[in-house]
């Protein structure tokens, strides 16, 4: 059987790479057709730390097949490359004591330890910094197959190196040439070479426009931009850069890659033959964005060289791939990426898939951003985008993004991380062709309104060039009303007969778009009090009631300021109640229907209750002769009204009056 190898690579000389303090667990990465990403956590320590002081991942390969190490894991295995100093001040050790070792994350016969079998293979000699691991089961020119691949970072100058695995301390370590130099072993080269190298990635077949069997790396060069580049390894020729990831289609100018992988397989829809790549995004502040994406390198023009597949949620520095199925009970699967790193706390992986390129012209399409924890997504444009977009939604899980000016359009797909995490993203570009495109951002909206009343209709548009805006009613032009952006339309004094749809027309030099129709409805009258006199009284402690009456068909009533003991039916209009104390009020009626509220004001009188009046005679005798006048004044308190006498002797009366 064919032995499947995955070739991988690993960033050294970026200064923002952790330190030897570093998290290394092993997490498989698995991306379904959609693009989703679910990154699950296997195995690892924190700091890898083996019995070496400090180690530090530097490089990982997946092997399916056996490598001939005495007491190495038989097939199925993870193997890596560890960096250590006494200090374990950095990965790229700034001392020249400092060495790096070899090893194997053995799988699946330790699943939660890392193996430091450095005994059998020994450390790299000559000490240096070394990074990136390329695995291959071809025989690449350089004593067989079954070789390990690396950039061995010495002196200024970055050399192509290999490992041939042995048992015990035998294994060859030696450098080949230099990266860039054209031929021969690197022993006193007359072109000394370039450095900057740091990523190696191996292709056996053809990956289209490149030969087969070469070496694809990434470097930065003097301006600071990320190459991709490719070596033939045994050849004479030096390496050639190929492709600028700062300027590639869809890249924005992003830094910060890590790895390198090549796949000859078809992975989660996307094609053969592509690079995958891991890079720190500090979009949001710090470096907790690991981004997962894609390297396209068939250089088709209009095709995008750079996407960004997913943002891992937290901080990974190696990644490799493994077909096959993974892991011990219960396993963990095949088809999937794995990557050491480690999730930031309460952070969750969010992922989209890749955006096709598309004419203007096609109009709104859907895209549908995830989140791993399943909560929501914000969908914005980025301001780094040439291009322009409106963005609708969403609805369910679905946004409708509508190119509106050609150019690079990037979308970022944004949810709030967790446990001091940073907020995680992930952005995707497309590059929208054709011309800027009119696209309304407001639409008028239906208005009700009673006659004799002024309404407005709004309408607002985007696009390039002066936009002007032609109004309709019923379809006929009513008004005209040239604007930049916005367009308004006032209707005054409208009567029953204006009950019509409006819509508008807007034009630029692409071209003119139709509005929504929006409609006037005409309402009738607001009601009207109608109560006369608007005066009332009552008596403390004595029961009391008004009746609103309105035209117009009222809905509902109102009454602000009744005074205390009183309320009013909010249906019916009518005030009732038994009034608690003597004041006089001013009542705000009001009756209400869709058309508005009528007002009157009722002035409420509330008098004292009524005290009876005491006979204060005294002493309550009089006297009188037959035959002469007689005389008797009543005297009462409290203010009486009218008085009384009952069963005065003949000859007397009484005035009731006084």
């Amino acid at each position: 059987m064919k032995t499947r190898i995955i070739l991988v690579s690993a960033l050294l000389a970026l200064s923002s790479v952790q330190a030897s303090a570093q998290t290394n667990k092993l997490s498989s990465v698995a991306i379904d057709g959609l693009g989703v990403a679910t990154v699950t956590e296997r195995v690892g320590v924190v700091g890898n730390q083996v019995g070496a002081v400090g180690n530090s991942l530097s490089g990982i390969a997946y092997v399916a097949g056996n490598v001939p190490v005495t007491g190495g894991p038989a097939s199925n295995s993870f193997w890596a490359l560890s960096v250590s100093g006494a200090s374990g001040a950095s990965i790229i050790p700034s001392s020249s004591t400092a060495f790096m070792s070899y090893g194997s994350l053995v799988f699946p016969t330790q699943v939660n330890a890392y193996a430091d079998i450095s005994a059998k293979l020994g450390v790299l000699s000559p000490a240096g910094s070394y990074s990136g691991l390329a695995f291959s089961a071809d025989d690449l020119g350089f004593g067989g197959a079954f070789q390990f691949y690396m950039i061995d970072h010495r002196g200024g100058t970055d050399y192509f190196a290999q490992i041939t695995p042995g048992t015990g301390t035998s294994s060859n370590i030696r450098d080949l040439k230099p990266m860039s130099w054209p031929g021969g072993v690197a022993a006193t080269p007359s072109d000394t070479g370039l450095s900057g190298y740091f990523a190696i990635a191996y292709g056996s077949t053809v990956v289209s426009p490149y030969p087969a069997n070469s070496i694809y790396y990434l470097r930065t060069d003097a301006s600071n931009h990320t190459q991709f580049g490719t070596v033939i390894p045994a050849l004479t020729s030096g390496s050639q850069d190929r492709i600028d990831l700062n300027t590639a289609v869809g890249a924005f100018g992003a830094t910060g890659y890590s790895t390198l992988i090549w796949m000859t397989d078809a992975v989660a829809g996307n094609p053969a033959n592509q690079f995958y790549y891991l890079r720190q995004d500090t979009a949001a502040g710090g470096s907790g964005n690991t981004i997962l994406g894609r390297l396209n390198p068939d250089l088709v023009p209009g095709v995008r060289t750079i996407s960004d597949i997913a943002n891992l949620g937290g901080v990974f520095n190696t990644l490799t791939y493994a077909p096959d199925a993974t892991g011990n009970t219960p396993a963990w699967g095949s088809t999937q990426f794995f990557a050491t790193g480690a999730l930031a706390a309460g952070a969750q992986s969010v992922s989209f898939a890749a955006i096709a390129d598309r004419a203007i012209a096609t109009g709104s399409f859907p895209v549908s951003p995830s989140a791993s924890s399943g909560l929501a997504i914000t969908l914005t444009v980025d301001p780094s985008s040439t291009g322009a977009a409106s963005i609708t939604g969403p609805i369910g899980v679905v946004f409708m993004v509508t190119p509106t000016a050609p150019g690079i359009i990037k979308l970022k797909a944004t949810q709030a991380g967790g446990g001091g995490f940073l907020t995680n993203f992930l952005a995707q570009s497309f590059n929208a062709t054709g011309v800027a495109t009119l696209v309304f951002t407001t639409q008028p909206t239906s208005h009700s309104a009673a006659t004799n009343t002024t309404t407005t209709f709004t309408a607002a548009a985007s696009g390039t060039s002066t936009i002007s805006f032609q109004w309709r009613k019923n379809g006929a032009s009513i008004v005209g009303n040239a604007s930049a952006l916005t367009a308004t339309l006032s209707l005054t004094n409208v009567q029953a007969a204006d009950g019509a749809s409006y819509d508008v027309v807007a034009t630029n030099a692409s071209g003119s778009i139709t509005s929504n129709s929006a409609t006037l409805t005409i309402l009738p009258p607001a009601p009207a009090i109608t109560n006369s006199p608007l005066t009332a009284s009552g008596t403390v402690g004595t029961a009391f009631s008004f009746q609103i009456t309105a035209s117009n068909s009222p809905t509902s009533f109102s009454a602000a300021g009744l005074p205390g003991g009183l309320t009013i039916n909010t249906a019916t209009g009518l005030i009732s109640g038994t009034p608690t104390a003597a004041a006089t009020s001013s009542v705000t009626l009001g009756a209400t229907s869709a058309s508005g509220t009528g007002n009157a004001t009722l002035t409420l009188t509330v008098a004292a209750a009524a005290v009876r009046p005491v006979i204060t005679n005294n002493p309550l005798t009089a006297g009188g002769t037959v035959g002469n006048a007689f005389s008797f004044q009543i005297t009462a308190s409290n203010t009486p009204t009218s008085f009384s006498a009952a069963g005065l002797p003949a000859g007397l009366t009484v005035n009731t009056a006084n």
